[in-house]
């Protein structure tokens, strides 16, 4: 069985002006072959969600 390293695109600090458009982001991570989240450490929005998914795919990764 192959291992895989998770993979998650993810846009930062969404509680300010955009620098990258919302739709490009999701084309990336499109081709990338991996999910997209917007965060924000200063209000918290969607990090536990992140951490959560990162440590669920090592998990599976780990036990078959």
């Amino acid at each position: 069985m192959k291992k895989q390293i998770p993979l998650i695109l993810i846009g930062n600090k969404v509680d300010l002006e955009r620098q990258v458009d919302r739709s490009e982001a999701e084309d990336l991570a499109k081709r990338l072959g991996c999910e997209y989240y917007e965060t924000s450490a200063k209000t918290s929005e969607n990090v536990n969600v992140v951490f959560e998914k990162i440590a669920r795919s090592c998990i599976e990764n780990i036990i078959p």
